[in-house]
């Protein structure tokens, strides 16, 4: 009887030390393997517990955690549009398809699509009836971040079918995915213009709309109704201009709901 209680004995010490080394070993591999992610887990809490005071790279910094993550707030809608031509970030001037035919005025168009953090609240800008649970956010676009992402065009090799619809047949499917790219795969990134076809081929800058914070006293001296101006790199890292940006000021300024164009009626909602 002893001699068994003393092997049960030896065997208990040896399962415990054999538990308490695949946990080291756990913890260890933990460390080395998560080690990365948590630094920079804790890099944003400490940034969220601990903001810049400065204003400016505050809203910098907005800026950036917006051109970064935009794709998260999804399309407003799937089509590619052409963009005006006071549409420009200050890079260098680079060969683009202007409305005017003339090469050496305005600098060309773009094509673009339309992402925004609230998209029911876009969508229903210009809508006559907007439902009670969306009049509020429409309204005051509290807390908007809309965010154009621009191409360079090129012209398609023959016509191809726009269809304004939610599915497509085979062969517009074939047709569509001989233009399509990883970032535009499961869009229509085409645009007519006159009788040619055109389609999203290199990605441009970065156009974004941030909803200024009314008690921020900064960033509504650097709005315009309400808006903050700004473009980045077609990464989205390097920020090219900010705040009362002219061309944005100059095309915005007159929109008709308050510093918004809204989506064509086809595409409302």
């Amino acid at each position: 009887m002893l001699k068994n209680a003393s092997r049960l004995a030896v065997f208990a010490v040896i399962a415990a030390l054999v538990v308490t080394m695949a946990l080291d070993s756990t913890s260890g591999q933990d460390a080395q393997g998560q080690a990365g992610p948590r630094r920079a887990k804790q890099a944003r809490d400490a940034q969220q517990a601990d903001p810049p005071t400065d204003p400016e790279e505050a809203l910098r910094l907005r800026v950036l955690e917006a051109a970064k993550n935009y794709r998260e707030f999804g399309r407003v809608d799937d089509e590619a549009r052409w963009a005006p031509y006071l549409c420009r970030s200050p890079m260098r001037p680079e060969a683009r398809v202007s409305q005017s035919g003339d090469d050496e005025t305005h600098g060309g168009q773009k094509l673009y699509f339309m992402f925004a953090k609230d998209r029911a609240a876009y969508a229903n800008v210009g809508v006559e009836k907007v439902p009670d649970i969306w009049k509020e956010r429409t309204k005051t676009q509290a807390e908007q971040i809309i965010v154009k992402e621009s191409w360079h065009p090129k012209e398609t090799d023959g016509p191809i079918p726009i269809a304004r619809r939610y599915w497509l047949t085979e062969e517009e499917q074939k047709q569509v995915a001989r233009y399509e790219n990883e970032e535009t795969k499961g869009t229509l990134p085409f645009a007519r213009q006159g009788d040619k076809t055109y389609y999203a081929h290199e990605k441009n800058a970065l156009f974004l709309m941030l909803r200024a914070d009314e008690a921020n006293s900064y960033e509504m001296d650097h709005s315009v109704n309400g808006w903050v101006f700004a473009t980045t790199t077609p990464d989205g890292e390097e920020i090219t201009a900010l705040g009362k940006i002219e061309s944005c000021v100059n095309c915005h300024q007159d929109a008709p709901h308050n510093g918004l164009f809204g989506l064509p009626g086809d595409f409302a909602r």
